[in-house]
């Protein structure tokens, strides 16, 4: 799978994410890469590695 669609991927699970403690995680983490948001980290077209670091911690029901 390319980038794209693993970002758009992440995009469809995040905005399914109910619990908001995951949503919660999932947006320090994005913080902590060093995007301001779910919004800057799509558009300024993250590297794999970040890609990768947030479908990690989705994978891992929040869990570090």
């Amino acid at each position: 799978m390319g980038i794209e669609q693993r970002i758009q991927a992440l995009k469809r699970h995040i905005a399914a994410i109910l619990n908001d403690d995951m949503r919660y995680a999932v947006a320090a983490r994005i913080r902590e890469l060093g995007y301001i948001d779910f919004r800057d980290f799509y558009q300024a077209r993250p590297v794999p590695a970040h890609v990768s670091a947030v479908e990690n911690l989705l994978r891992s029901g929040g869990r570090v």
